[in-house]
């Protein structure tokens, strides 16, 4: 997994700087993918609000 990580970094890296070769100008935002679930508690005791849980 990790190989595929770093993998993932050095072409992301690779696409940056290609965009940056034709448009200098522009402006890149990067954005992760938004954590879904919590790393510290179980799932099973996670409580939805009341007006998702319907």
């Amino acid at each position: 997994m990790k190989a595929d990580i770093d993998n993932a970094v050095a072409e992301t890296r690779t696409v940056l700087e290609q965009i940056h070769a034709l448009a200098p100008n522009a402006t890149i935002s990067l954005m992760g993918y938004p954590l879904l679930f919590s790393r510290t508690q179980a799932c099973s005791t996670l409580v939805m609000p009341p007006s998702v849980s319907s």
